[in-house]
């Protein structure tokens, strides 16, 4: 028989206790939730910083930024100067309105312009003339046609002429005065006639008064055949075989020393003739060539190559790792984990591509070059 005074937990208050305790964990899991919601989206998990406070360092992608080793050593020391010879003289060269029009007709009466069928261009930009080189030529048919029958005809005189005067030689018993002394008038003619027509010519064909470079050619000329009597068709520029240039550099130039230049992937030697003082600390070197520099245009620039005394012991890095404001220049250097720190440093002269660093910098150290 069982005790009827042993107590029994009854089954409902168990149920009510396990309800109660599963909806606490409910509800603790929303708030847990709706917190990290919260602190998603209004940031107030971040810790605030001073907006002030100047951050030294800042890492960046290495993917996003050049590198430059800062190198230190003897660095070598040479100016370039920019040569070119001096008192250059263009001379344009144009076809006469008065000879053309000999031969040609007008584009319209309102123009003087005029369009033949060839145009002979015996030259090209950068070609090296002579004085009578011919340079252009209208080469029109008519006219052509007829200076070369006459150039035929007195060619023909020439000759009948010649074998009158050996006939007369081999026969003496034959009087050949007469008929010699008619060619030689006809001759002479023939000869006075083709003077003028190749002077007439000459409106129509360009030709060198001097020496000189080609630097300009009518590209209607050139592409068309047409050309005009207000528009140049060609330009030679002349100088006067001296060279110079001017500069600020403290280099101690002397007279009589040789430099090298180049020009075209073609190197020049040049001799130091002449040194004029221009004020402010600026002289004009004057040289003159000692290899043969025929094959060079006379508007020709050359790079003069001037070898100065060499850093001893400098540091030095690519010019576009420093950034420069406000009178201050900055490099930013690079650690082995990506971060860039930014150092200011002293700055000394720039040689080529390169900066000499004063001070900041000690070699060794790996910049930024953006």
């Amino acid at each position: 028989m069982q005790n009827s005074t042993q107590k029994k937990t009854p089954e409902p208050r168990r149920s009510l206790t396990r309800s109660f305790m599963q909806r606490l964990t409910r509800s603790r899991t929303k708030a847990c939730l709706l917190l990290m919601m919260l602190l998603a989206l209004t940031g107030c998990g971040k810790r605030k910083e001073n907006p002030l406070v100047v951050k030294e360092k800042e890492q960046y992608e290495r993917v996003t930024h050049s590198e430059a080793e800062v190198r230190r050593g003897d660095f070598p020391n040479t100016i370039i100067l920019s040569l070119s010879m001096e008192d250059l003289i263009t001379k344009e060269y144009m076809f006469s309105e008065t000879a053309m029009s000999n031969y040609v007709t007008k584009l319209s009466p309102e123009m003087s312009a005029y369009v033949v069928p060839v145009a002979k261009v015996y030259v090209k930009v950068g070609d090296h003339v002579n004085a009578g080189d011919t340079l252009v030529e209208a080469a029109i048919p008519e006219a052509d046609k007829e200076l070369q029958e006459e150039e035929k005809n007195a060619d023909s005189l020439s000759l009948n002429l010649e074998h009158l005067r050996n006939l007369a030689e081999l026969d003496p018993s034959r009087d050949y005065t007469g008929e010699i002394k008619d060619t030689e008038q006809q001759l002479q003619l023939a000869r006075t006639k083709l003077s003028e027509m190749r002077e007439q010519k000459k409106g129509v064909s360009l030709v060198a008064e001097e020496e000189g470079t080609v630097t300009y050619i009518n590209e209607y000329l050139e592409d068309y055949g047409y050309f005009d009597s207000y528009n140049p068709m060609v330009r030679i520029t002349s100088g006067t075989g001296k060279y110079t240039v001017s500069t600020e550099d403290d280099y101690p130039f002397r007279v009589g020393q040789v430099f090298h230049a180049t020009a075209n992937e073609n190197t020049y030697d040049f001799e130091l003739t002449e040194i004029m003082d221009e004020g402010n600390g600026s002289r004009r070197l004057q040289f003159t060539p000692v290899s043969d520099v025929s094959g060079l245009a006379d508007s020709q620039r050359l790079d003069l190559m001037v070898e100065k005394e060499p850093y001893r012991d400098v540091v030095y890095v690519n010019r576009k790792a420093v950034t420069k404001t406000n009178g201050r220049s900055w490099v930013y250097v690079m650690d082995e984990n990506g971060y860039l720190e930014a150092r200011e440093v002293e700055c000394g002269d720039i040689i080529d591509d390169a900066q000499i660093i004063l001070s900041g910098l000690s070699g060794g150290e790996t910049v930024s070059v953006e």
